[in-house]
C-alpha cells in the first residue's frame, strides 16, 4: 500500500463535533430567527466542526515482529501524516506490556483447551505494566499512566502478531494480552487489533484466540477499513467479548 493509501483509510477516523468559539455561521437558524421576528437579525454564529477522536496506537516490537518492522513503520508513518485527529498517541512494547494473575490459569477446567473464556469474569483489567515512547524500547512509560491519558473519544489499535508469526500458542500470553484488552476498552472508546499476519495463518496460535475475544484484522487496506470502522463506534462481533 502506498502512503496516499493508507492515509486515506485513517482520515475516515472522524467523529466532528463543534468546539470552540462561534465562527461559522447558521444559515438555517440566522433565516429561521428572522422569519419568526419578520425584520433582519445579525447572523447566528455557531463553533466550527472539529475532529475530537483522539488515537491511541500500541506497536509490537522486535522477536517475531522484526521482519514486519519496515511495513509497520510504514502505515505508522501514514497516520501521523493523516493529520485530522484531534490527538495521536505511539507506544510500543514487546509480545506483552505486563502480567496478568498467573494463577488463574490453573482454574481453566481443561487444561488442554487453549480457550480462557472460564476464568474470564475473574480476570482484572491489566493497570501495572510498561510502555516505551520509542522503537528501540529504550524510554520506558507506565501503562497506567499511558491509560490515565486516555478519553471516551479515544480509540485504542494495537498492532501486533499475537504469536501468529511463530504459529505459538501460549496460554499466559493470552491471559495477558486479554487483561491489556480489558483495559483498554475500560479506558477508551473502542478497541481494534491489526495483524501483520494474514488471518490464515492464525490458527492454532495465540492470535487466534485473542481474535475470539477483540476484534482483530489483517494489517490490509481492507483490514484497516475494518478497523476505523470499529474505532468510531460500528460493533463487530467477536465470539466471546472481554
Amino acid at each position: 500500500m502506498t502512503e496516499r493509501e493508507i492515509v486515506q483509510v485513517w482520515r475516515g477516523l472522524r467523529r466532528p463535533t463543534r468546539h470552540g468559539p462561534p465562527v461559522e455561521l447558521d444559515v438555517d437558524e440566522t433565516l429561521r430567527r428572522s422569519a419568526r421576528l419578520g425584520v433582519p437579525v445579525p447572523p447566528v454564529l455557531v463553533p466550527a466542526r472539529r475532529n475530537t477522536t483522539r488515537l491511541l496506537l500500541l506497536v509490537d516490537r522486535q522477536g517475531s515482529m522484526a521482519p514486519f518492522h519496515r511495513y509497520v513503520e510504514h502505515v505508522e508513518q501514514a497516520v501521523r501524516r493523516a493529520g485530522r485527529l484531534s490527538a495521536l498517541t505511539v507506544v510500543y512494547f514487546h509480545n506483552t506490556v505486563g502480567a496478568a494473575d498467573p494463577g488463574l490459569l490453573h482454574a481453566v477446567p481443561d487444561p488442554f483447551d487453549p480457550a480462557i473464556d472460564a476464568v474470564l469474569p475473574a480476570l482484572a483489567p491489566l493497570r501495572d505494566g510498561t510502555l516505551y515512547r520509542d522503537p528501540a524500547l529504550t524510554s520506558p512509560v507506565p501503562l497506567r499512566e499511558v491509560l490515565d491519558g486516555v478519553t471516551a473519544t479515544t480509540g485504542a489499535a494495537v498492532i501486533s502478531d499475537a504469536g501468529a508469526a511463530r504459529g505459538t500458542l501460549s496460554p499466559a500470553r493470552l491471559l495477558d494480552t486479554a487483561a491489556l484488552g480489558k483495559a483498554l476498552r475500560a479506558a477508551a472508546g473502542a478497541v481494534a487489533w491489526l495483524n501483520p499476519v494474514p488471518s490464515a495463518g492464525w490458527r492454532r496460535s495465540t492470535a487466534e484466540q485473542v481474535a475470539r475475544h477483540l476484534p482483530m484484522f489483517p494489517l490490509t487496506r481492507a483490514g484497516m477499513y475494518q478497523a476505523v470502522d470499529v474505532l468510531r463506534g460500528r460493533p463487530f462481533p467477536v465470539a466471546r467479548p472481554l
